[in-house]
């Protein structure tokens, strides 16, 4: 059933993907702003996400060339991976039934099978599935493992926190996975384990959080210089790159 789903999925987006026009002449913020050219010059986007996309984006042109269809196949291949990465979050959360229908919606969805357009959406849904996973996991570990003395235990909290701090660093929405590794203050344990001992395992996950994003945030700073060009090599205005953050930010939604 699994593969079915997931065959049928790509079935969908591919044939919604040929409706779209290829032809470039329509134009497209997301292609112009990467596509591949002696002054190609990617945008200094404020918001991590969006950044990140772009890219991923101009990496693929640079390897594919200015083809619209590459960028559509990457769109495709984006969705269909989060779709696998909820089922297998969803089955270590509920188990395999409520995995299978959270699947089948994804895949068969028609207001997520007819959404393959180009956008920085797919790519953070995908990272925030592979963040669930991680925390579901770290979860699922501490159930069976939970009472164990020493730290091996709920060092996966601090990993979990690391995971959502970069997720948090590009979108906020990232923050959201905290209730997830909070949620171990109730989880259900095969054996007794001390409330101290959930305590610290969330402390621990809002710790790695607090690193991770504020190390992001430093390394940003660094590698960015703290300012958007204001001229290219040919002594032109910069484009648009702040016009461009403009509409990245009034376009993309802060939250799944």
């Amino acid at each position: 059933a699994v593969v079915a789903l997931i065959a049928v999925g790509i079935t969908l987006r591919v044939r919604e993907s040929m409706q779209y026009d290829i032809s470039g002449t329509a134009g497209n913020i997301w292609f112009d702003a990467v596509k591949v050219t002696e002054t190609t010059r990617i945008p200094q986007v404020v918001h991590g996400a969006v950044y990140f996309y772009l890219q991923v984006l101009h990496g693929l042109l640079v390897f594919f060339g200015n083809k619209m269809t590459a960028a559509l196949v990457l769109q495709i291949v984006l969705q269909i991976l989060t779709g696998i990465f909820l089922y297998f979050a969803v089955r270590k959360l509920t188990g395999m039934v409520a995995a299978v229908v959270s699947l089948a919606y994804w895949m068969l969805c028609p207001v997520l099978s007819g959404a393959v357009i180009l956008g920085p959406e797919p790519l953070y849904q995908l990272l925030w599935m592979i963040g669930l996973c991680v925390c579901v996991e770290t979860l699922d570990s501490f159930r069976g493992r939970g009472d164990t003395p020493g730290i091996r235990s709920v060092g996966g909290f601090f990993l979990s926190g690391i995971v959502i701090g970069i997720l948090g660093y590009l979108d906020v929405a990232g923050l959201l996975l905290l209730l997830v590794v909070f949620s171990v203050l109730f989880l259900e344990t095969k054996q007794q384990v001390k409330w101290m001992r959930r305590i610290c395992a969330g402390a621990l996950g809002l710790f790695g959080t607090v690193v991770a994003f504020f190390v992001c945030i430093a390394l940003d700073a660094v590698g960015s210089g703290k300012s958007f060009p204001r001229e290219d090599s040919h002594g032109l205005p910069s484009m648009n790159s702040r016009q461009f953050t403009h509409m990245c930010l009034i376009r993309w939604p802060r939250s799944l």
